[in-house]
């Protein structure tokens, strides 16, 4: 065992003979590569110091973390209309860091246009388009439209409202183009809408060809700039490592850095799944908002092509309006600000002109709302025919469709609809969003109107079942405003006696409370006042609160409540409801059970109270034990 002991050698010449191996195999791949000697020539390459000369290595690597997290993206994503939605969702909610991935490349995408643009001005102001350069400054331009399109065709990815409605517009300037315009638009869509099939070119796009253009153009644009660089002069010249690289290192971070903060505190956002049948205001991303400001004033072609084609073309020309036989530095300056100088105020106008568009931000108030309410759902399950069903199917948003196909040419809300309706006319908002014919039984609401052939209108639904709606129609059921559209009822109903209107509050409160679930809300002791005044001033006579017995006027026992709206909405010509005065289509073979619990929740919305099946009221689900295993499974919501 000594003997054995004392071959081996000490510890030092051990670690010695593993550092010469790797020494030599060190030496023996710079031979075959070179690549050693080749970073050292970058490294001591002599350059003039500056941070107008970071821009350009910075946004390289910006390029890099951008194609980094992409790629992260990518490994969670499924290109389809009934997945890709639900792949996002999936990959906020159930990845962890997926939520942070998903904005680094989001506002990634912001700071990579944002910082090309300061590149090509720091460039032009620099004038270093001039001699051998004139190549270089044209494949940097070339970059501009590259990086335009990669914005465009991952803005659609997510499948969100946002990006399926700015996508629309953009696939419509392109429809714009002379010539080709509509032959290219299918192309990109794969047919005459945003669909599928839109989704999987975009993507292919997005991940495969945009990329391999962009590093073949990198390439060949480092490649020209290596070959047509001038040497600094001796005096100012320093090596690139560390006074130049320095300066690079410290603009990438410092932007990295503000992207992680971006990320971490406010997020990429997921706007609720797309529906081309809503009303979403849609916008572009900040850096194409001076187009549409453009757009405004100027038609297509004009506004959209020919325009930032002439803009393009001048600042191609710059190394020849201010090159070496004819140096115009002042005239070659006011070309390259103005078209920045007009970008900027019309993007400020852009800004400020949205800021101040009530209507707008109102639109946006709702769209974040149904955004929120998406999400909430979707921790439930995604339903298999894909993310769009979550609001389509969730029953108030349904119930408001079927308001708006069945109902809303009698019945104003919020200042829409009432007006009555021509017999054979056609009601907008139907299930695929287009026109439908008004049915038969919708006629039938003419048959109270004097023969004149046409709907009558209905009492106004604007906050129906609230304490105000029932107060006011406790005084003045005659109203223009309630039955006093109603040829049929104008009459039918007295207003409430002067005596009484010191308790008209009691009383409606007493009313409301004939739905259980209202009546938890309320104060007992003025149920009880107006339980007394309601008796008082006779209104048992013609509405009685006994189940099952029918009156002069409806039967009020359960009013409110989903048993009595789905009673009456089945039929409200039933004894126990308006009989023989009733001027109202009956709709229990029209519409189906999930149908009318669908009318009915969206009805009982209408005072302002929240639904009860809102998953936005319950407890989150914690994200672990879910069965949402894949991305599959959450697109199926298994």
């Amino acid at each position: 065992m000594s003997g054995l002991a004392a071959e081996e050698p000490p510890p030092g010449a051990q670690a010695h003979t593993v550092r010469g191996r790797l020494r030599r195999a060190l030496a023996a791949w710079e031979d075959a590569t070179g690549l050693g000697a080749l970073a050292r020539r970058f490294l001591t390459t002599p350059v003039r110091p500056g941070w107008a000369r970071a821009t350009g290595p910075a946004l390289l690597l910006l390029l890099c973390a951008q194609l980094a997290t992409g790629f992260g993206l990518a490994l969670h994503y499924s290109p389809s209309g009934t997945t890709a939605w639900a792949s996002v969702f999936y990959l906020e909610e159930r990845i962890a860091g997926g939520a942070f991935v998903r904005g680094l490349h989001a506002y990634g995408a912001s700071a990579l246009v944002a910082l090309l643009l300061v590149h090509v001005l720091a460039v032009g102001l620099g004038r270093r388009y001039r001699d051998r350069r004139a190549a270089n400054w044209l494949l940097g331009l070339c970059l501009l439209p590259l990086i335009g399109t990669f914005a465009l065709t991952g803005y659609l990815l997510p499948w969100d409202q946002k990006g399926y409605w700015a996508t629309r517009v953009a696939t419509g300037i392109v429809r714009g183009t002379p010539l080709v315009g509509e032959a290219a638009a299918r192309a990109l869509q794969g047919g005459a809408e945003l669909g599928s099939l839109t989704l999987t070119r975009f993507f292919a796009l997005h991940a495969v060809a945009l990329p391999a253009t962009l590093l073949l153009l990198l390439a060949l644009h480092l490649r020209v700039w290596r070959r047509t660089r001038p040497d600094p002069e001796p005096e100012a010249a320093r090596p690139y490592w560390p006074a130049q690289a320095a300066r690079d290192l410290a603009l990438f971070c410092g932007l990295l850095c503000a992207l992680a903060l971006a990320a971490h505190f406010r997020g990429a956002g997921l706007e609720a799944p797309a529906d081309p049948s809503s009303d979403y205001p849609p916008r572009p991303e900040w850096y194409f908002a001076p187009l549409r400001e453009v757009l405004k004033a100027v038609p297509e072609p004009w506004g959209s092509i020919v325009l930032p084609g002439a803009v393009g073309l001048l600042l191609a020309f710059l190394p020849w309006i201010d090159g070496p036989r004819s140096s115009r530095p002042r005239l070659a300056r006011a070309l390259l600000l103005l078209p920045f100088a007009l970008w900027g105020t019309l993007l400020l106008h852009a800004q400020l002109a949205d800021l101040a568009d009530r209507d707008y931000q109102a639109q946006r108030r709702r769209a974040a709302e149904e955004a929120d309410l998406a999400k909430a759902l979707a921790r439930e399950g995604v339903p298999g025919e894909g993310a769009a069903a979550l609001l389509w199917r969730y029953p108030p948003r349904w119930g408001e469709r079927l308001f708006e196909r069945h109902c809303i040419a009698c019945h104003e809300v919020d200042g829409r609809g009432g007006e009555g309706r021509p017999r054979d006319s056609e009601a907008s908002g139907g299930e695929g969003g287009g026109s439908e014919a008004v049915d038969g039984d919708v006629d039938a609401l003419g048959e109270g109107a004097e023969g004149r052939g046409e709907t009558a209108p209905g009492p106004v639904l604007t906050g129906y079942l609230g304490l105000r709606w029932l107060r006011e129609v406790i005084a003045h059921p005659e109203s223009p405003r309630y039955f006093g559209r109603v040829p049929s009822l104008r009459d039918e109903m007295p207003p409430l006696e002067e005596a009484f209107l010191p308790r008209l509050d009691a009383i409606a409160a007493f009313v409301r409370a004939q739905d259980p679930a209202a009546a938890a809300s309320l104060d007992p002791a003025r149920i009880a006042a107006g339980r007394k005044a309601y008796f008082a001033a006779e209104c048992n006579s013609c509405h009685s609160l006994k189940p099952g017995r029918a009156d002069l006027g409806p039967n009020l026992a359960g009013y409110g409540s989903e048993d009595w709206l789905l009673r009456f909405l089945r039929d409200p010509g039933h004894e126990l409801f308006y009989a023989e005065d009733n001027a109202m289509p009956a709709y229990g073979d029209e519409l189906s059970a999930d149908e009318l619990r669908a009318l009915v929740a969206y009805l009982r919305t209408l005072d302002g109270d929240p639904y009860p099946g809102d998953p936005r009221r319950a407890k989150p689900r914690p994200l672990s034990g879910t069965g949402l295993g894949t991305p599959a499974d959450a697109a199926l919501g298994r």
